[in-house]
């Protein structure tokens, strides 16, 4: 199966597009399975992949709201190694 740091180094660059090709002010909305999205507050807030479950328990249509900011800032590194 695929690796977090995997699955990130696809949807980080696909989240980047998202945000880079929206005009200032405007939204995007990205809908994606709750393992995508635990993936990616992990790498943003820095916590380990181990903690996953415990840390993010989002549940069936649960909705997260991240700045543009957030995510342009998290792709810079292009790091996606998370233990």
């Amino acid at each position: 199966g695929e690796s977090y740091a995997q699955l990130l180094g696809r949807v980080l660059p696909a989240l980047r597009r998202m945000v880079c090709g929206g005009g200032e002010g405007e939204c995007c909305l990205a809908v994606a399975h709750s393992a995508v999205i635990k993936a990616v507050l992990c790498q943003l807030y820095g916590v380990p992949f181990s903690q996953i479950i415990h840390r993010f328990p989002l549940k069936n249509a649960h909705i997260v709201r991240v700045s543009g900011e957030k995510i342009l800032t998290l792709c810079e590194g292009e790091t996606y190694v998370n233990s």
